[in-house]
């Protein structure tokens, strides 16, 4: 059984890249279209860019550090995971995204890398309860991005609690 679990989502949204970019880029704005997210802090001497880095409190438990890895303006993202405390048997978290125009939008393409831990225990845990929730939660981080890009109206950690 394979030890990596991906996942990925995609939603269009009525904005240009460069109105996206403005909000996805900015590591500080996260916790106001990703659900999941309740605090963030800037952690480096960059809030844009590769190298950007912050640490986020996450709903309803748990925080993890994110470094900026990848980088094209307006165009795409890589986010790692370098540390974290109460999240599923995991490492090696890679998030992507990507920004094509199309017409009068934008489809946004989220993409998720991971290990599992715990060897072939690890694999069944991912398949089962690990892969699912995160594809839930990039879902939800991809609506949240897509109402706050059109509506500027920050996501409600109510929604939260219902999905959970």
């Amino acid at each position: 059984m394979n030890r990596k679990g991906r996942g990925k989502n995609e939603i269009r949204i009525d904005a240009s890249p460069s109105g996206i970019w403005a909000v996805l880029s900015d590591l500080s704005l996260v916790h106001h279209y990703s659900p999941g997210v309740k605090h963030v802090l800037i952690t480096t001497d960059r809030q844009f860019g590769a190298g950007a880095g912050g640490h986020c409190d996450l709903a309803p438990f748990g925080s993890v550090e994110e470094l900026v890895v990848g980088w094209k303006e307006e165009k795409s993202m890589t986010i790692e995971i370098t540390g974290a405390r109460g999240l599923p048997p995991i490492r090696d978290i890679r998030g992507r995204f990507n920004l094509t125009p199309t017409g009068s939008g934008t489809l946004v393409n989220a993409r998720l890398e991971y290990v599992s831990k715990l060897g072939l225990l690890g694999a069944v845990i991912s398949s089962v309860a690990v892969k699912p929730r995160f594809n839930s939660v990039f879902k939800g981080l991809l609506r949240g991005l897509k109402n706050y890009v059109e509506e500027r109206e920050p996501v409600s950690r109510a929604a939260v609690a219902i999905e959970l």
